[in-house]
């Protein structure tokens, strides 16, 4: 009999201009992380999904998730888990289609609100984060507040024991953060950025990635959200 395994798959994704072909990507590509995940077939695959899209506007980071128009409200201020997450794959799709991209982007603070995402226990469940960009730290918003809590960030994805599959171009800034040891960074080289890779291929190593990672064998410890960022006051 197939074993029983569980995981929580969060995509970070950049909504700035450049990016509306990456979204479209996505939601073509998403059946192949499937896919690949269930290409060991000793393993049946409960499955949750959701995304943030992040974006800096005038009047700072805005995020959107599945259910949620507002997920630093319902991560930081009035928590609400149940604007998380759907086990539907088409209800991802429907709304990662509803996102309108524009604006800068500031993406280490984006990964670190998907790590208190509220995910199941790690002792049972494989914690997934998927971030896509096609700008480097350097470039984006806020860098003085990123260079001044990354190794904090670097902790946290540590201790959330999250899988990170990081797709950004060269940047020192997302290199230091793939010293996480549940971390596969792949950096794109060229003008496009994104736009060069084969998201089936993408998705699909990915999926095979989860299928073969192991959870937690520590105690889960009890989890607060950590707003690194000062969240509560956006």
């Amino acid at each position: 009999m197939p074993g029983r395994e569980t995981a929580d798959i969060v995509f970070c994704m950049d909504a700035s201009g450049s990016m509306s072909p990456i979204f479209d990507a996505v939601r073509e590509h998403v059946k192949d992380l499937v896919t690949g995940l269930e290409s060991d077939l000793q393993r049946h695959w409960d499955l949750r999904f959701d995304f943030l899209s992040f974006q800096t506007l005038r009047n700072g980071p805005v995020y959107h998730s599945v259910r949620s128009d507002d997920p630093v409200r319902d991560l930081y201020k009035n928590p609400n888990p149940q604007n998380f997450f759907t086990a539907d794959v088409e209800v991802f799709k429907r709304a990662l289609g509803t996102v309108t991209t524009g604006g800068d982007e500031a993406g280490p603070l984006a990964l670190s609100a998907c790590l208190d995402f509220p995910f199941r226990d790690p002792r049972s469940c494989h914690r997934v984060v998927i971030l896509l960009t096609d700008e480097g730290t350097e470039t984006g918003t806020h860098q003085s507040e990123y260079a001044a809590r990354k190794q904090e960030l670097l902790k946290k994805i540590t201790d959330r024991y999250a899988l990170l599959y990081m797709v950004t171009p060269q940047s020192d800034g997302y290199e230091f953060l793939s010293q996480a040891d549940r971390c596969e960074h792949t950096v794109v080289k060229g003008g496009d950025a994104l736009a060069s890779v084969d998201f089936s291929d993408l998705m699909q190593g990915i999926g095979k990635s989860i299928s073969v990672s192991r959870t937690s064998m520590q105690q889960a410890p009890v989890e607060k959200p950590l707003p690194l960022f000062g969240e509560t006051s956006w």
